[in-house]
């Protein structure tokens, strides 16, 4: 990855809708590299979000979705409906895309987006590492990109992180962009082992001002 400064900073902004009570914008705007995660957009709301993004982290659900809206499970896009209306087009600047799963692959996705982003992949040994360390059989993306942050700059910042802190059974607020409406997450991503973990991470800053919501 020859054209990422390895010496350089970079902001990983998280999903979570505690992002809309901060305005950190400029400051995440200001670091020489912004991950960002899925299709989380920033139009309109950039005091808070910012608007650059030079990569992102996207999951098979995201990655289907580029290729095709019509794969997607009718309950997965029943409970999430703006799904089938999705244009990552509208979304994407110019950043690499890096898939954390291992389907579809890199070259599917290279052939549906063209050549205007570049995409990569993590490796298999990668994921399994990072099944290990969140002790769990699906990490979020955001843990991955973070682990992913830490191990190439010196200076990771963190934005909009939560770990899902608020955790009624059907909260609806889980992505500051959509609803989500009975989320099971809690099923297969260890949020308490993922936080421990990215905290003990010596080059990462969890922001202040960004507090998990009390229960």
């Amino acid at each position: 990855m020859g054209d990422i400064t390895l010496n350089g900073t970079c902001a990983v902004v998280g999903n979570s809708p505690i992002i809309l009570s901060t305005s950190h914008g400029e400051e995440i705007d200001s670091h020489d590299h912004v991950i960002r995660c899925n299709k989380a957009p920033t139009k309109g709301i950039e005091k808070h979000t910012g608007k650059r993004t030079t990569i992102r982290f996207i999951n098979i659900w995201i990655a289907k979705t580029i290729l095709d809206t019509n794969s997607l499970p009718g309950k997965f896009t029943r409970k999430r409906s703006n799904w089938k209306n999705l244009n990552l087009h509208d979304i994407l600047q110019d950043e690499m895309l890096i898939l954390k799963d291992s389907e579809p692959s890199c070259d599917e996705v290279k052939r549906k987006i063209g050549n205007k982003h570049r995409v990569d992949s993590l490796t298999s040994e990668y994921l399994s590492e990072m099944k290990k360390l969140s002790n769990s059989t699906n990490p979020t993306v955001g843990f991955c990109a973070v682990v992913w942050a830490s191990r190439i700059f010196n200076t990771v910042k963190c934005y909009g992180f939560d770990f899902y802190a608020k955790s009624e059974p059907k909260r609806i607020d889980y992505h500051y962009f959509e609803d989500v409406y009975d989320y099971n997450g809690h099923k297969w991503h260890n949020f308490s082992r993922e936080k421990s973990y990215l905290y003990s991470l010596s080059n990462v800053t969890f922001v202040d001002g960004i507090k998990p919501f009390d229960g």
